[in-house]
Formats: C-alpha cells, sequence, structure tokens
C-alpha cells in the first residue's frame, strides 16, 4: 500500500478543469484540509501503520497483499491526529516532512526515516521496536524505502505451507 496526496480536480490542455476519477484499484479519503492530507499519507506510508495493516491483510500473488477498505479502517490513530491539531509541534513537523517526501515523489529515504520516527513517536514506538517492524516489512516482501541495509542481521524467514 502506497498514499499520495492528489488533487481532486485537474486541469487537461483540451478539456480543461476536471473532477479526477481513480480507478478501480485506488481508494480515497477526503481530508478536510491539505495539511491534514499530508498528516494522512505521512501515517499510511509509515512502517508503524504499514506493519500494522500487513500483519492481517490478506496475501495475494507474491510480495503482494490486498488493503481492503476495511482494513486501513482499523487503523489506530494517535490521539494528536484524532483530534485534528494541526498546530501540535509534532504535527507540524510531519506535515514538513510530509511535503518533502511529495516534492521527491516518494524517493527520499533519509527523510522516510525521519517520517517513520516521527509517526513511531506518536505511537510510542522505541527506535528498536521500529527497526523490528521494518524488518518485518522487509521479511513480508513489503517494499520500503527505509531499509535495514545497514543492520548486523535480518529475521529468518520462515515460510508456511
Amino acid at each position: 500500500m502506497e498514499t499520495v496526496l492528489i488533487p481532486d480536480t485537474f486541469t487537461d490542455e483540451k478539456l480543461g478543469k476536471r473532477r479526477l476519477i481513480t480507478i478501480q484499484t485506488v481508494y480515497s479519503i477526503v481530508a478536510d484540509s491539505k495539511n491534514f492530507g499530508y498528516v494522512l499519507t505521512a501515517l499510511l506510508n509509515s512502517t508503524p501503520v504499514r506493519s500494522f495493516i500487513t500483519s492481517f491483510a490478506v496475501r495475494a500473488r507474491g510480495r503482494y497483499f490486498r488493503h481492503i477498505s476495511w482494513t486501513v479502517g482499523l487503523v489506530p490513530l494517535p490521539k494528536v491526529i484524532a483530534d485534528g491539531n494541526m498546530k501540535d509541534p509534532k504535527i507540524k513537523e510531519i506535515i514538513k516532512l510530509s511535503k518533502k517526501m511529495h516534492e521527491c515523489k516518494g524517493t527520499n529515504s533519509e527523510v522516510s526515516v525521519q517520517l517513520d520516527r516521527a509517526i513511531a513517536e506518536l505511537y510510542g514506538i522505541s527506535k528498536k521496536e521500529l527497526d523490528l517492524l521494518r524488518d518485518y516489512l522487509i521479511a513480508c516482501g513489503v517494499p520500503t524505502l527505509s531499509t535495514s541495509a545497514n543492520r548486523k542481521s535480518l529475521p529468518r524467514v520462515v515460510e508456511f505451507e
């Protein structure tokens, strides 16, 4: 699962301004503000949330998982996000980092690590626990920018029949 903040309309040079209609494999969440959209994309792309969702999502074809709307709906929101407090310093930092990730089209692993740490802090997850969650995603074959390449070892993958 990957998320991105997109506008609800786009402008085509021939057709003019049009409402954006996504294909059937894309789910959308309407955000009250652009900043809340940045927070949601940061949250849903983070290692803690992706690990949570992957832990019970149905596996489909190899490394892919079916992230159906109900699996995403089970994600517990940290209180500061649920309260919608966009002026909280932690949330402001997440917005800033999420904007950076959008600017680089999600390719900056350094910013990805910073976002993961910021989101993990909201959930009360330690750095060691975050590393374990990241390793879990890698073991599941879930693509991630913030890899554990600098770690000494990865967990052994056990396959069940």
